[in-house]
């Protein structure tokens, strides 16, 4: 089966992809990021998941790709760094790399708190979320947090640690209400590929009501393709399919949610 068409668009970006993921799935990552180069993508942000994949990630730099960098730890490592003295360990090595690396970091991220899968003792995530927000603050960088089925876990939480330079609550997949509690606390919500699920009614319900000023877009490749797309690993060329989505969703042009994604995306990454 052929691959589909690429839908990119000059100024679209994607707010949060995974370069190492794509590697594993075989996707020729250089050649996708030469066609948003070449498609003028505004940005693309490349999310970290372990304390120690800074270097391989980094390889991706210095070829003129409109290309950033948030690496953290991603909740499932708990399995892995299973007490609070490893987690501290790892977090450490953490501020290390990002301190020593020679790209452009710009928020603390994959973090979070996964209760879907069985990746690990809630307490401990708790405690690696917290230690990385604290890291976040003292770098002056914002947050990108993972949540699945933890609204309130992860809200309480941040209550506790506030990130003092904000943050986004990435592949947002909840409903209304959890939408503002988050956006109460002055936080942004990405929109990935599931927006695009026919059945995925209470999420679409919910960005009807998300402020524009408030909402970025995202493909988290190579997962959650697009429906039109969904048969193919996902990649940041197919994030057209998301846009269209959410302005279908929001009864806006296109080009209105692409300024204001590129507007929302500076003023929390790039300012």
């Amino acid at each position: 089966m052929n691959p589909p068409s690429h839908f990119i668009k000059k100024d679209m970006l994607d707010a949060h992809f995974h370069l190492l993921s794509m590697e594993e799935k075989e996707i020729d990552v250089k050649s996708h990021l030469r066609l948003c180069k070449d498609s003028e993508v505004f940005a693309l942000l490349d999310m970290g998941t372990r304390e120690d994949d800074i270097n391989k990630r980094a390889s991706y730099f210095n070829d003129g790709y409109p290309l950033y960098f948030a690496s953290g730890i991603y909740p499932e490592n708990v399995t892995r760094l299973n007490s609070e003295s490893k987690i501290d360990e790892a977090v450490s090595t953490l501020a290390s790399g990002i301190k020593n690396s020679n790209i452009p970091h710009k928020a603390i991220g994959e973090i979070g708190i996964e209760l879907f899968h069985d990746v690990g003792h809630l307490e401990l995530q708790l405690y690696l979320l917290e230690k990385q927000i604290m890291l976040a603050n003292s770098l002056n960088l914002p947050v990108v947090i993972h949540n699945r089925n933890a609204d309130s876990v992860v809200l309480n939480q941040l209550k506790k640690t506030m990130p003092t330079k904000g943050g986004v609550i990435h592949c947002f997949s909840s409903d209304k209400k959890a939408a503002f509690d988050f956006l109460d606390l002055g936080l942004k919500l990405s929109f990935s590929g599931n927006i695009t699920y026919k059945n995925n009614i209470t999420l679409q319900e919910a960005i009807v009501k998300v402020p524009l000023s408030s909402i970025l877009i995202e493909t988290d490749s190579p997962y959650l393709t697009p429906q039109p797309v969904r048969k193919f690993p996902n990649s940041p060329i197919y994030i057209g399919y998301t846009y269209e989505a959410v302005s279908q969703l929001k009864n806006q042009k296109i080009q209105n949610i692409i300024t204001a994604v590129k507007e929302n995306f500076s003023n929390l990454f790039l300012s």
